[in-house]
């Protein structure tokens, strides 16, 4: 799967803007009589291992990224819309790799996605882009 990532994320720079994530894995919802909380950990933690299997691979092809957190972490880029991301600046664009759980009783699913900066801005009142300090995309402030 991880050897993927780095292939999903170039096609969907190639296609930006305006582009569907697309998800990589999926698991869950949590089913039957157990712990739903005990459950979810569960499998957090085993999306978690894959999404950072991911991470490495595209740090090994990219470099390291701009962010690599959680949403706990005070400079988390709020349009990732994610508990954990690992955030890429690629030219006009960021492209990032998100573990979500979007709907209550949904799945946990690791996605790529794309964004251009364009997109990000216009999300209003949503920082930038993480390593842009000025907003012109050198990264210089």
């Amino acid at each position: 799967m991880a050897d993927d990532s780095v292939a999903v994320l170039v096609d969907l720079l190639d296609r930006v803007p305006a582009v569907e994530p697309v998800v990589l894995e999926s698991l869950g919802p949590p089913e039957g009589d157990g712990d739903e909380d005990d459950v979810l950990d569960f499998l957090f933690r085993r999306l978690e291992a894959i999404y950072r299997d991911a991470v490495d691979e595209v740090t090994a092809r990219w470099g390291v990224p701009s962010f690599d957190g959680t949403v706990a972490e005070d400079d988390f880029p709020p349009w990732a819309d994610a508990l954990v991301a690992a955030v890429w600046r690629r030219g006009d664009a960021v492209a990032f790799l998100a573990l979500r759980h979007t709907e209550e009783d949904g799945p946990l699913t690791l996605e790529a996605v794309a964004l251009t900066k364009d997109e990000i801005e216009g999300m209003a009142g949503i920082p930038g882009v993480p390593g842009e300090e000025d907003g012109d995309g050198d990264g210089e402030e």
